[in-house]
């Protein structure tokens, strides 16, 4: 299928369903390997300071209900642990998998901005799925959509169920603090 014309001359050959199966899935395969990897560096190269868990992005909302919302709606702390945790695909990366408890003051503040930068990254590459417009088939670009929604709500989802439950833990250290 002939695609729009190139600035200089030429043709962009798009994908259709007429194109071999393992061709369609190679490349978009690789693309969205490489719209992960990209959205996840953007996001690894904002500053930490950027990153406020009151900001209106990552703010908890009334009705998320402290993050209950996500255990009751999708019994996320039975799934959660199955989810990969991208802390190692960069040096200094911060391990999320798990929320330790009896740490410092600073420990939590890190997580809570931590959970705010893998959030960005999942709605960074979510946001992508129409560039997959550009060299597919619409028959073929309309399910990249779902599948971004797929493969990237669940991680922002156990952003957002983590990050009250940081908060309060957050809290309870400062309190005892002050006593």
């Amino acid at each position: 299928m002939e695609g729009p014309e190139y600035p200089g001359g030429g043709q962009i050959t798009m994908l259709s369903t007429a194109s071999p199966f393992y061709l369609v899935m190679l490349v978009n395969t690789g693309a969205w390997f490489a719209l992960h990897m990209a959205g996840a560096w953007l996001a690894y190269r904002l500053p930490l300071e950027r990153f406020r868990y009151e900001d209106r992005l990552y703010k908890t909302r009334r009705w998320e209900q402290e993050g209950l919302i996500y255990r009751k709606l999708f019994n996320v702390r039975l799934w959660k642990k199955y989810l990969p945790d991208g802390a190692a695909m960069f040096k200094g990366g911060f391990p999320k998998k798990h929320i330790l408890p009896n740490r410092e003051a600073d420990y939590y503040e890190e997580f809570l901005k931590e959970t705010c930068r893998a959030e960005l990254t999942h709605w960074i590459v979510m946001l992508t799925a129409s560039l997959f417009f550009l060299w597919n088939d619409w028959v073929i670009a309309v399910f990249m959509i779902p599948y971004a929604v797929i493969s990237n709500a669940p991680c922002i989802i156990v952003q957002r169920y983590n990050r009250p439950r940081i908060v309060r833990y957050s809290a309870i250290l400062k309190e005892g603090e002050t006593d």
